[in-house]
């Protein structure tokens, strides 16, 4: 049996709780998150230590301490992506103009009469998004730098990366420590995939 941790219980959390339940009905799995919640899976973040984890599904946002194992860590749109049907993938990144672009991208391609998920980091988690629908024909999806942090299947048919400025200062230390993370969207890139940046 698979112990999982669900680090982080807010929007993404919740629909990661509900994919395990779906998709893996015979894994034990905790929660824990900064604040204190009523769920009988409910740990404290301090008492992590106490527990062996074959897999951490992290939530946006939630800074890993250093004694924690980062090889069996995943980011919430890395694990979700595992549950996608063959279909196109447009993963989007950058500092600034994601949503912008997302929204832009998706509201067109549904008026030319496709079934489109968007949504990522900020609005619908993918999570949910597989939930609701075993079938799109793109899912189109915001992608923030802490998510690319941790990488292990994302594999976006088309990258799509807005520009990058030194952001979020008070999680990483230089302008080469943010560039490092928001470079993982390239992580399972191959010759077939495409890719659109501003240079």
């Amino acid at each position: 049996m698979k112990k999982v941790l669900i680090w982080g219980y807010g929007v993404s959390g919740k629909a990661t709780e509900k994919l395990i339940k779906k998709f893996h009905a015979d894994w034990d799995y905790c929660i824990t998150a900064k604040e204190n919640i009523l769920h009988e899976k409910y740990i404290k973040e301090q008492d992590i230590g106490n527990f062996v984890f074959d897999k951490i599904i992290l939530s946006p946002g939630v800074s890993l301490s250093p004694d924690i194992d980062q090889s069996i860590v995943q980011s919430d749109v890395d694990f979700a992506y595992q549950y996608i049907a063959k279909t196109v993938f447009i993963g989007i990144t950058g500092s600034n103009g994601k949503t912008s672009v997302r929204n832009y991208l998706g509201s067109f391609l549904q008026s030319l009469g496709y079934r489109v998920f968007i949504g990522g980091n900020s609005g619908v988690p993918l999570a949910e998004g597989i939930l609701f629908s075993s079938y799109y024909d793109f899912y189109i999806c915001e992608i923030s730098s802490y998510q690319l942090e941790h990488i292990k299947f994302l594999k976006p048919n088309l990258i799509i990366f807005t520009n990058i400025f030194y952001t979020h200062k008070e999680r990483y230390a230089s302008f080469e420590e943010s560039k490092k993370a928001k470079w993982h969207i390239f992580h399972n890139a191959t010759d077939k995939t495409f890719v659109i940046s501003e240079k």
